[in-house]
């Protein structure tokens, strides 16, 4: 009997390598180095020519032109790195800005031109705003006092009555406020607590996010629960909707001491550390313009691009 068990786990350890060696990291590339600046938090555009990123504190936006391999500043507005909405190739880019009166904050939406940095304000100075969101049909949402706004048209349904709006996931008093064709769903998948980083699939049709003090999870659009990730931080669906890329962190209670660089399948399944570093810190990956590239920053403020060969 136990000659037999051994054997399984052998087996199944075996497959573990086996799926794990389907991938593999053929280069990391330093975009911005020490003398640019201290920068996190990036993302690429979808034609894979630009990689966004901003300060700690997430003031300015700046963007790194990887043809050109030089480094160009959109603003410096504070707030403005957090989120940002990107639109496919690159040239705008909508961000949630904000100002301090009377020591309350503003906050305003505003859409950037990369190249020439002129700016156009959709929405200034309101209390209730969040961060843009950009759909995968390419339309700008956002939410003002609870409401959904958008900055296009939107497309009608089958009837011809009702608008169809793509699916958008927001936070809202720390919870997950979903909206399915403009029509509002507050969720909590795991009861009450505190919830951060959701994300709808590519397809639409699944969300992520994680629950302080619990874990990260997958669910369908009602709340319904897929799969379970583990205690992960900072996930973001890869562009196939198959693959989850994540921070694997650990800190000593004041600040983050150590973290690599994990991708696991969305059904939990497989988990891959793709680095393994014991002189950097590896922060906030997400994909870029395809399954094969991921963009992280380190802990000195460097942003890296990864490239990954899959089997």
């Amino acid at each position: 009997m136990k000659k037999a068990m051994l054997f399984l786990l052998m087996l199944f350890i075996s497959f573990l390598t086996a799926i794990a060696q389907n991938v593999r990291v053929v280069s990391e590339e330093m975009l911005t180095g020490p003398a640019d600046g201290m920068f996190c938090c990036p993302q690429m555009d979808k034609s894979g020519t630009r990689v966004f990123f901003t300060t700690p504190g997430y003031r300015g936006l700046y963007y790194y032109h990887l043809d050109e391999k030089k480094l160009f500043p959109v603003n410096d507005d504070f707030g403005a790195g957090y989120e940002p909405a990107i639109n496919a190739d690159g040239n705008e880019v909508l961000c949630r800005t904000y100002t301090v009166k009377n020591g309350r904050r503003f906050y305003s939406i505003v859409k950037f031109d990369s190249q020439t940095r002129e700016k156009t304000i959709l929405e200034k100075d309101r209390r209730l705003l969040s961060v843009p969101k950009q759909l995968k049909d390419g339309n700008i949402v956002y939410t003002l006092n609870s409401e959904l706004k958008t900055d296009a048209p939107v497309s009608t349904g089958k009837n011809k009555q009702e608008p169809q709006v793509r699916p958008a996931v927001f936070i809202e008093d720390q919870k997950i406020a979903l909206f399915v064709n403009g029509q509002k769903r507050v969720l909590e998948p795991r009861g009450s607590g505190s919830y951060i980083w959701p994300e709808l699939s590519p397809s639409g049709r699944r969300l992520l996010f994680k629950k302080l003090g619990d874990g990260c999870y997958v669910s369908d659009l009602e709340g319904n629960i897929i799969s379970s990730l583990g205690n992960i931080n900072a996930p973001h669906w890869s562009p196939d909707g198959k693959y989850i890329v994540y921070m694997a962190d650990r800190d000593d209670g004041q600040k983050i001491i150590a973290s690599e660089i994990h991708v696991i399948k969305a059904n939990g399944s497989t988990d891959i550390q793709l680095t393994e570093t014991h002189n950097q810190i590896e922060l906030y990956p997400r994909w870029g313009n395809d399954i094969n590239t991921i963009v992280y920053n380190t802990e000195k403020g460097q942003i890296y691009l990864m490239r990954l060969e899959w089997k």
